[in-house]
């Protein structure tokens, strides 16, 4: 079976010792890796960033109002999809136009673009006018407020497979030379034109929930908002 070139490297360097060493104490005769040169390794490949026409594109694709919303919440919010499938009604304040993520490290709160709060406008309002059938769905009638965001056909909470399918299955269906970007390809799409504007590393950190920063005076949210105002605008 054969190797990746760079996981030859070490082992070329160690055999290299090796055989030069028993020349020098005279073991053998020459060593027959001196004229050999270690396997050349390719420079990685430079990350893929989309540009905002890319982006507004994928956004500009039609879709069933769910998969849009999802959409919009990757592109905008920049979620995991493990935190986008975990949404409830209670974590979307509309009014103070913020969303609170829920994760293992206890969560963040995010500000919403203004084009993102109207999404989720239409979304809530489509949503209670389907209302699926399960338990889920009878939860989220019963108390819309706590209800989940997204759920199934059969009423269950969508989980992070389905989230993906939802946005990739809906591109597939039309006719494009581009696929869906990924989550995570969004996100570092982000990342990259928030540090091309200037936007510090900790500050981008702190957004994207990446390290836990004492960023939670007025002073730091208005920032995080007017951050995402004018880095966000697809």
């Amino acid at each position: 079976m054969g190797a990746a070139q760079r996981s030859c490297g070490p082992s070329f360097d160690a055999l290299r010792f090796f055989y030069r060493r028993l020349s020098e104490l005279q073991v053998i005769d020459g060593d027959p890796m001196a004229s050999l040169r270690p396997p050349r390794v390719p420079a990685p490949a430079r990350p893929r960033i989309l540009e905002k026409a890319e982006v507004r594109a994928f956004l500009d694709r039609p879709r069933k109002p769910q998969a849009r919303t999802i959409a919009f919440l990757l592109a905008y919010a920049e979620l995991r999809l493990t935190e986008l499938v975990g949404l409830r009604w209670s974590d979307v304040d509309f009014a103070a136009q913020s969303l609170r993520i829920r994760n293992r490290c206890g969560g963040r709160s995010v500000p919403l673009h203004p084009e993102l709060v109207l999404e989720l406008g239409r979304w809530q309002t489509a949503q209670a006018a389907q209302a699926p059938p399960g338990p889920a769905a009878v939860a989220t009638r019963a108390d819309p407020a706590t209800g989940h965001l997204f759920l199934t056909r059969e009423g269950r909470p969508l989980n992070a497979r389905g989230a993906a399918a939802a946005v990739r299955g809906w591109s597939q269906r039309e006719v494009t030379e581009t696929p869906a970007p990924s989550a995570s390809l969004l996100r570092h799409s982000l990342q990259a034109h928030m540090l091309d504007a200037g936007v510090s590393v900790e500050e981008i950190a702190a957004f994207f929930g990446l390290r836990a920063l004492p960023l939670r005076s007025v002073l730091a949210v208005e920032r995080r908002r007017a951050i995402l105002n004018s880095n966000f605008d697809w």
